[in-house]
């Protein structure tokens, strides 16, 4: 059994990390896109620890980035097939947290893993695009959806999947950050998604006359797209302009061959969470397992104080808040 560290892979490593995140049926995310977003967006020297057995085959991984003196793993960013193997990872993070000057980290897990503490649990939801033909893909929207499509496209709204409504839809989006006190992405954070991915970032906007009153944010991967924003006028919203364009998504990416769309992390019965839950009579459902790990021994005080606030974010978490869910601003990258 070894550990590898890597702060890029090439190709072969690339395939061999998507064959394995595939056969261990987890979320259809592209690591290597988003460690290309740590690096070139947020300015962050990613890195990726990959673990194998005596045989050269991947059986864990672990890929984050640092800022400040704390370490955080990407989203679905760390995965072990048993806990031994998490072990593993979590001591050759510890040597590196010591040579980094790191004091802890913050591990977003698929898998769940009792000697690396007590984790906060959230939910991510997948949207499934297998289907013989449209129609059977149609038939399973939840008919209180398809009715809402219906009343969108009977409002006539153009749909455009033009990236040239960026500006247009920044506008609501940031009215929307405001009015629901959210960590805000400034526009060049948008322009650079499109440099990076070229046209694998799409947006989709709903247009009444010239003016842009609805948009959602997807990327384009190997077999999947990853839904990362949405923002729509009250009145849109109202009139089930999201699910228009959530179909009009899922159409697309359908003839272009995606298995899924990732629709991200939410807090269980959030709003968010059961717009999701609704799109599809055939969403699947998966655990993401947040870990809070300390690298150094922590004072008497100290401890206390991590007990305390241990108990307060496990009730608020309990109770659905889901402000407490994401430990750092650049993690609300869905």
């Amino acid at each position: 059994m070894r550990i590898e560290f890597h702060k890029n892979l090439d190709s072969t490593q690339t395939q061999a990390l998507y064959a394995f995140t595939q056969a261990n049926h987890l979320p259809p995310l592209a690591l290597p896109d988003w460690l290309k977003i740590a690096q070139t967006v947020f300015n962050r020297q990613p890195f990726i620890l990959l673990s194998k057995n005596d045989e050269g085959t991947l059986n864990g991984f672990c890929a984050g980035y640092h800022r400040q003196r704390k370490l955080y793993t990407l989203p679905f960013g760390f995965f072990a097939q048993n806990d031994d193997i998490a072990e593993m990872l979590n001591e050759r993070l510890r040597v590196y947290a010591k040579e980094q000057g790191l004091q802890s980290a913050c591990l977003f897990s698929a898998s769940e893993h009792n000697n690396l503490g007590r984790p906060i649990m959230r939910h991510h939801l997948i949207l499934p695009l297998k289907a013989n033909d449209e129609e059977e893909l149609y038939a399973s929207i939840p008919k209180k959806q398809r009715n809402m499509i219906k009343k969108a496209q009977s409002g006539e709204y153009e749909i455009s999947g033009s990236w040239e409504h960026i500006e247009k839809f920044y506008c609501i989006y940031a009215d929307h950050c405001r009015e629901k006190a959210l960590s805000q992405k400034p526009i060049a954070y948008f322009y650079a998604l499109r440099e990076i991915f070229g046209e694998n970032i799409m947006l989709y906007s709903a247009l009444d006359k010239d003016d842009v009153v609805a948009g959602m944010v997807f990327l384009k991967s190997v077999n999947a797209a990853s839904y990362l924003f949405n923002a729509s006028m009250a009145s849109a919203q109202r009139a089930g302009v999201n699910n228009l364009l959530m179909w009009e998504a899922s159409k697309s990416f359908y003839h272009t061959g995606h298995n899924f769309i990732e629709l991200g992390l939410s807090a269980l019965e959030s709003p968010v969470y059961q717009f999701k839950k609704r799109l599809s009579k055939n969403i699947e459902e998966c655990s993401i397992f947040r870990y809070e790990v300390t690298f150094r021994e922590l004072s008497t005080g100290e401890r206390i104080r991590q007990l305390i606030t241990g108990k307060y974010n496990g009730l608020l978490s309990r109770l659905n808040l889901r402000t407490l869910m994401i430990a750092d601003p650049e993690q609300k990258i869905f």
